[in-house]
């Protein structure tokens, strides 16, 4: 019996983060993901934490998203 293709299970994966405003001089961050066979994005990760500035959040929700992508090795180069 033949095996499936890997190519055809293979989806790709897209990842978004977002600030938000929860009031004034409170920001928020959020991290969304999505697939290529699903349509929309779906959050997985939100701040704690508020902060007091965009810039601020804008960091730590990069720091988040770095973290996540060592986590699932989304940024080996390798071949």
């Amino acid at each position: 019996m033949r095996k499936p293709s890997m190519a055809g299970m293979c989806r790709a994966r897209f990842l978004v983060m977002m600030v938000d405003i929860l009031r004034p001089g409170a920001f928020g961050w959020a991290l969304f993901e999505s697939f290529d066979d699903m349509p929309g994005f779906e959050p997985f990760a939100r701040s704690d934490l508020s902060f007091p500035t965009y810039e601020r959040a804008w960091e730590a929700g990069c720091a988040a998203l770095q973290s996540c992508m060592e986590d699932l090795n989304l940024l080996d180069d390798e071949d």
